[in-house]
């Protein structure tokens, strides 16, 4: 069943993505699909078998969320407006879902500020994804503080009464997470390195890593948290030493982006129930809730048109937060239905925003020929003089005949100790090294890079399907175009770059 509920939901996020909506929304409406609300494929037995599983991909899909959501600097500098329309939109949405809820008589007033919470908030992470897909000017980073600002304010509310408010515990909970944002990923991060200096076994550090990732619900019953918010907090603690170990968090993104997380989100929908005209209605209200929230707030930091919508951006911790809550007993499955319900509208909404965007594909995918290419080319029958020119400037240059064809290279080691009024008399060709690296214009930047050879040329012709060349690149040019990319990697294409080398001229 496993397999089923996973291949479900991959199957969800690719249909998902292709309607131009966040991929979690293919894999809850997959869940939805196979649970009780759907197929029943997935019995409640099943379900609770399920559940270790589940409970893992809550952990590590929140857990990569504070490592790359959470550590941009220019996200804690709001100014006033900003602070105060996050209030605003956390405040006015909890206080009004809330007392729905509790005049409803559908949970207890603690359980339905908690609650609240869960459904008010925005969820950076989506948020991020929506905005990044025109570039980030000040109104994007005006959106992105005020989101970050309520979902951390949220984040330590919610840990604070959703099993009964605590005022201590929200002291706790707030001081441990400025504690963390501010000190605590220098103190693990130092941690890591001395297991790497001192413990021989191999890749010690990762494995104590996943270690306290799975062990976040142990940790945050002895520190009296939430799960979700403890395996959060420990991305947090984790990130500057995975910046610094990109092989390792590579290799946790795969797991959970291919496994977990597809999994954590089809859970979600499992859970959920068929919504009769009740959820639909309850659903409706707090949406407009919702949106009344986000026009506050917008009005507040002069934000007009659809980017209003970005603010509606839902996503893993609110959804978590709601799981806590059904599992906890402290919301029914209708109330749960309801609030699941919300989550998928309002990021179907916060998607139009980005409507007609065309989404960025990852750098992995691209086609080289649609990299911007450079033509650091010489025909071979000119003088080297041309040659050393172009060298001179691009450390290297394809040498072509007379259909364009590239037959040879030369860098600044064959020209260096030439005098110059030599190379004005002598052609090209007498300085051209005999083999050149080439690339079809089709190949993928994947490819390219998963082949060692050619990523230690100092010069890569791209040609057409006739091998007339179309354009130069290098590895430098590879290597800006990665560091280019503000976007988390989710993972790399394979194979091998299938390329000839040209004969000499």
């Amino acid at each position: 069943m496993l397999g089923i509920v996973l291949a479900a939901a991959k199957l969800g996020e690719e249909l998902a993505a292709r309607a131009g909506l966040p991929a979690f929304v293919g894999a809850i409406l997959a869940g939805i699909a196979l649970g009780r609300a759907g197929l029943g494929l997935v019995s409640p037995e099943e379900l609770e078998r399920l559940g270790l599983v589940l409970s893992l991909g809550i952990n590590f899909t929140l857990f990569l969320a504070g490592v790359e959501e959470l550590t941009n600097p220019r996200l804690f500098k709001p100014s006033g407006r900003e602070a105060a329309a996050a209030a605003a939109l956390l405040g006015v949405s909890t206080a009004l879902v809330a007392s729905y809820v509790v005049l409803k008589g559908a949970a207890a007033p603690e359980a339905a500020v908690a609650y609240a919470l869960a459904v008010s908030m925005v969820s950076l992470g989506p948020l991020m994804k929506l905005l990044t897909e025109r570039g980030v000017g000040e109104v994007e980073l005006t959106l992105l503080r005020v989101g970050l600002m309520v979902e951390l304010a949220a984040i330590v509310l919610f840990n604070s009464v959703f099993k009964g408010f605590d005022p201590v515990l929200l002291v706790e909970t707030a001081a441990v997470a400025a504690a963390i944002l501010l000190f605590g990923r220098t103190l693990l991060s130092r941690t890591l390195y001395r297991v790497e200096r001192y413990v021989a076994a191999r890749e010690a550090p990762f494995a104590l890593i996943v270690a306290l990732v799975i062990m976040a619900g142990y940790i945050a019953e002895a520190l009296g948290f939430n799960a979700a918010v403890t395996a959060l907090l420990l991305g947090v603690f984790a990130s500057d030493y995975l910046a610094r170990r990109p092989a390792y968090l590579e290799r946790i993104r795969a797991f959970t982006f291919g496994f977990l997380e597809p999994l954590f989100f089809a859970g979600v929908g499992l859970y959920a129930t068929l919504p009769g005209v009740g959820e639909l209605a309850d659903a409706a209200a707090m949406l407009g809730f919702l949106v009344a929230s986000r026009l506050a707030a917008a009005a507040l930091i002069g934000v007009r048109g659809r980017d209003q919508l970005a603010l509606l951006a839902k996503g893993g911790i609110d959804a978590a937060m709601l799981m806590s809550l059904l599992q906890l007993g402290l919301i029914s499955p209708s109330l749960y239905t309801a609030g699941i319900t919300v989550l998928v509208a309002a990021t179907v909404a916060s998607a139009l925003h980005a409507h007609g965007l065309k989404p960025a594909p990852e750098l992995w995918r691209v086609r080289i020929a649609d990299l911007p290419l450079d033509h650091a080319a010489v025909y071979y029958r000119e003088p080297a003089i041309h040659a050393a020119r172009i060298v001179a400037r691009k450390s290297a240059a394809v040498v072509v005949d007379e259909d364009y064809k590239p037959v040879g290279y030369v860098v600044a080691e064959d020209l260096v100790e030439v005098d110059p009024r030599v190379l004005e008399k002598l052609p090209t060709f007498i300085f051209s090294r005999p083999e050149v690296p080439v690339v079809s214009k089709d190949e993928l930047v994947a490819e390219v890079l998963s082949d060692p050879a050619m990523v230690h040329e100092p010069i890569i012709a791209v040609v057409n399907d006739d091998g007339t060349l179309i354009g130069t690149i290098t590895p430098r040019d590879l290597l800006e175009q990665i560091m280019s990319v503000s976007a988390p990697r989710r993972g790399s294409g394979s194979g091998r770059a299938h390329h000839r080398q040209a004969g000499s001229a």
